[in-house]
């Protein structure tokens, strides 16, 4: 009876051993659990907190290019008045008053060169507003085939997930939905500096005529945004078929003598003062067709 009770508190200390150190691995996996989550949260804070700083600093710089329209279009309309109010005048009193009318013959032509020089610093604001708007609609196109690439590649994970029963498979679909939410607030964002570019171009077109008129050349921002994107997108295909190895392959051949023979035709429109086939290129090239999203499941 003695051998048998001492197997059985032998046993039984094997089992409380067991027990114990599976309570300590639930212990580490909460530890663990637990600082995973901390670390997911704060993540989240800190692209909360980026994403605020941002929109409010583009809403500061759209106040202060509206404002800037605004004035020149105020400046342009005053000095057309004083133009014409100043013609009237010197078609009224050109009968008799000789002197009077050579006074006001100057005074129109120092408005008018106040004009040209009023439509000249147009062309400038609209050019670095024109091609400032280029450069962010880029960005946000390349932000865009960036999470596209990364829906693509949650949703990958989720179908495998799905398809072995692993349990990460909601963890995938939140994260593929998350993605979708910030690819659609980037693609806001690129609708709204495509609209602007259009609103200052539209704007650009008293300036424009008038430059034309007085035969002052000019390169239109268009054509310099145009250039500037070819001559990007050029680059980007030449960087990366090096980096892949197929710099010699047909395809990224033929794509480089596209771009080249578009840039080339865009560069000879430049020096003829005059953009290719009209003046309303659209802002930042398209999405690639990999980086195509997917709906959200």
């Amino acid at each position: 009876a003695l051998k048998a009770s001492d197997q059985l508190l032998a046993a039984n200390a094997a089992a409380q051993e067991v027990a114990w150190a599976k309570i300590e691995a639930l212990e580490h996996e909460l530890q663990r659990l637990e600082a995973e989550r901390s670390e997911a949260v704060r993540e989240r804070i800190a692209s909360k907190d980026k994403n605020e700083r941002r929109k409010t600093e583009y809403e500061a710089f759209c106040q202060v290019v509206d404002h800037h329209s605004q004035l020149i279009d105020l400046t342009i309309r005053n000095c057309e008045t004083a133009v014409h109010c100043t013609a009237l005048v010197s078609q009224f009193v050109q009968t008799g008053y000789t002197t009077l009318g050579e006074h006001l013959a100057q005074l129109d032509a120092e408005h008018a060169e106040l004009l040209t020089m009023t439509h000249r610093q147009h062309l400038e604001m609209f050019r670095g507003i024109y091609l400032a708007l280029g450069e962010l609609a880029h960005k946000k196109d390349k932000r865009i085939e960036e999470i596209d690439r990364a829906i693509q590649q949650s949703h990958i994970q989720q179908e495998l997930a799905s398809e072995t029963l692993n349990p990460n498979a909601k963890k995938y679909s939140d994260a593929k939905k998350e993605l979708l939410r910030v690819r659609d607030d980037v693609d806001g964002d690129l609708h709204e500096l495509r609209a602007k570019a259009q609103r200052a171009l539209d704007n650009f077109v008293v300036s424009e005529q008038a430059l034309h008129e007085a035969g002052i050349a000019f390169v239109h921002p268009t054509v310099e945004q145009q250039a500037q994107e070819l001559a990007t997108r050029a680059k980007m295909v030449e960087y990366k078929a090096i980096a892949t190895g197929h710099a010699d392959a047909l395809p990224i051949q033929q794509e480089l003598q596209g771009l080249r023979k578009q840039l080339e035709l865009t560069q000879a429109a430049a020096e003829a003062g005059r953009p290719p086939g009209g003046y309303l290129p659209r802002l930042g090239s398209p999405p690639s067709a990999v980086g195509t999203p997917m709906s959200a499941t």
